[in-house]
């Protein structure tokens, strides 16, 4: 006759008002810093974010040229200045001007959307295997 085995009963785990107080404190500085660590968190994602759009640009799957003078045209059809466009996309003037003028250093896709958006444009930017892309010079 084969053994029965039983599962083992769990022991309530009581634990004691130290641990408590630790665990709280635990807690407390962990939403303390919570701020803190979301802030780094959303500046890494743009950081990166930035890099992919250069990296884009250099190769040439991504016209950025060709986007903002879209982006431009239908600002300037709605008669928006930067002033209005920048409080309306919550981008500081400065990088509106720089964007429009083509040196803001590798935007980000967020501030080309929160553009379009106001202008009433949808931007659209879909990935195709580089064969497909038209792209002569293009490789992995």
């Amino acid at each position: 006759m084969a053994d029965v085995i039983t599962k083992p009963s769990r022991v309530p785990y009581a634990s004691s008002s130290e641990e408590d107080a630790k665990d709280a404190e635990t807690i407390e500085a962990i939403e303390a810093d919570l701020p803190r660590i979301r802030a780094e968190a959303k500046e890494a994602a743009q950081r990166f974010e930035s890099g992919v759009v250069r990296h884009l640009c250099k190769t040439g799957l991504l016209n950025l040229s060709r986007i903002v003078s879209v982006l431009v045209a239908a600002r300037v059809a709605k008669r928006l200045s930067l002033d209005e466009m920048s409080q309306a996309t919550g981008v500081p003037l400065v990088s509106l001007t720089d964007l429009e003028a083509g040196t803001l250093e590798g935007p980000t896709l967020l501030i080309l959307q929160r553009y379009a958006d106001v202008v009433g444009l949808k931007l659209d930017i879909t990935a195709v295997p580089i064969a497909e892309s038209g792209i002569e010079g293009a490789s992995r």
